[in-house]
């Protein structure tokens, strides 16, 4: 083969590379409503004292942010993997909430037709787990993008009652949204 064709052929190739990249890094999409990724580093893993130590964010990845788990204490717009976000418009001085997707076999059935990964939240005042309600904590909703002509909502797994209980959801803006107050999971789901 001549020289000129390997070289053409190694130049697509390369730009080819290039352009595919630039496509994976946007393959999650832009966060919902301006939210930002959370930092998941050792200064922002969740509680040691609760046994909680979620892998950190691996250099040059393309998933979406907030997969692994973090913390945040601050007021912001947290991203959840690329379908929830969590707008803390408020939080106590000492107040950390940690983020993670729930695991299959901690996730109970008899929720709604879910549509996306159940999230597990926990509050934490001063180092100590906070059931809830935590409305006097904090300020914080729990958004997920809203598919046009479902009703969907937000689901609270009430571990006292042992059932998913539908949580006052507002939609507004092709987002689902309702106040996050207590420990425990939450999910999207659809009205049957």
């Amino acid at each position: 083969m001549k020289k000129e064709i390997r070289i053409t052929i190694v130049l697509v190739g390369m730009i080819a590379a290039i352009a595919l990249a630039g496509c994976a890094s946007n393959a999650a999409g832009p966060a919902l409503d301006g939210a930002s990724p959370a930092i998941n580093d050792a200064a922002q893993s969740g509680p040691q004292a609760a046994g909680n130590d979620p892998a950190g964010v691996i250099k040059g990845s393309v998933a979406a942010p907030g997969c692994e788990g973090f913390s945040f204490t601050q007021p912001d717009k947290y991203s959840v993997c690329g379908f929830a976000v969590l707008n803390a418009v408020s939080l106590a001085d000492k107040v950390k909430i940690f983020v993670r997707l729930a695991e299959g076999a901690e996730v109970p059935g008899n929720a709604g037709k879910v549509l996306v990964q159940t999230i597990k939240i926990e509050w934490y005042m001063d180092g100590k787990l906070e059931a809830g309600p935590n409305e006097k904590l904090a300020d914080v909703d729990i958004c997920y993008s809203a598919s046009p002509g479902k009703v969907l909502v937000v689901e609270y797994y009430d571990g006292t009652q042992k059932a998913w209980a539908e949580l006052d959801s507002v939609v507004d803006n092709d987002q689902v949204c309702a106040k996050m107050t207590m420990t425990g999971l939450y999910v999207l789901a659809e009205k049957e």
